[in-house]
């Protein structure tokens, strides 16, 4: 497994795949602390107990429930891509390992630049944060474990993203179908049903992971998306593997 990864990271380590992720979380977050220091705060002075949690959720609007899953798809897609190229899979599987290695090689290091992608996220979120003057103490807590949380969600959509791209074999007829699910999620999360019932649909898991543990609302359900991400990781990934060896090439 150390060899394959050591692989997937000199695959990946001259891409674009880093820029993708700098934008794909620079821009919300940037998006969503400017709207509330400069709009809610700066001309309508709305006054919130904590101004952290608060601006992280609008944030999260933004981040979680569109450009992460988004980003996650991109991710899974480009990994696709590359072994499409010159028909690369042919050739990996004539390595002297089990074809199911590859398969999670691919959905680890997936999920480590997804980590790495929650861990910028959050940094900038602070940094910009300090510089625009929210005011009050950090919650480290509370926006640590939002972060953890959305990231179990992506981790289990980015399963299902991999094996989309992995057996459309287009980096567009994948990237097209995420768009449309990922416009589903937007509206499945700013919708009333989607406070409760958002988690079970996995484009919107990342949204109700990162809110449900910020935002203080219905913290009965922390527990439940914990088990439900936990089964739908663990089913994702036993699925996936015997899915993965029977694509024709």
């Amino acid at each position: 497994m150390r060899t394959l990864l050591q692989m997937e990271w000199e695959k990946s380590k001259k891409t674009t795949i880093w820029l993708i992720i700098l934008f794909m979380t620079g821009i919300p977050v940037v998006y969503g602390v400017v709207i509330y220091t400069k709009v809610m705060v700066g001309e309508y002075n709305s006054p919130f107990e904590n101004q952290w949690l608060m601006a992280w959720m609008i944030t999260s609007l933004f981040y979680a429930s569109v450009f992460l899953p988004m980003l996650s798809a991109m991710i899974a897609s480009s990994l696709c891509r590359y072994e499409e190229r010159g028909n690369n899979w042919l050739k990996l599987f004539t390595y002297p390992v089990k074809h199911e290695a590859h398969f999670f090689s691919k959905t680890v290091w997936l999920f480590m630049l997804l980590a790495l992608a929650q861990i910028m996220a959050l940094a900038l979120f602070i940094l910009l944060g300090s510089i625009l003057g929210i005011k009050g103490a950090v919650p480290w807590a509370t926006l640590f474990k939002s972060s953890l949380f959305g990231w179990m969600g992506v981790c289990g959509l980015s399963v299902i993203q991999f094996l989309i791209a992995y057996y459309l074999k287009s980096y567009i007829k994948s990237m097209v179908l995420n768009v449309f699910l990922c416009c589903i999620a937007f509206l499945t999360a700013t919708s009333a049903a989607g406070q409760t019932f958002g988690m079970f649909y996995p484009w919107t898991m990342p949204y109700a992971g990162t809110v449900e543990n910020s935002s203080g609302i219905l913290p009965s359900l922390t527990q439940l998306f914990f088990l439900y991400t936990s089964g739908f990781l663990l089913v994702a990934m036993t699925a996936g593997q015997k899915i993965f060896i029977k694509r024709p090439h």
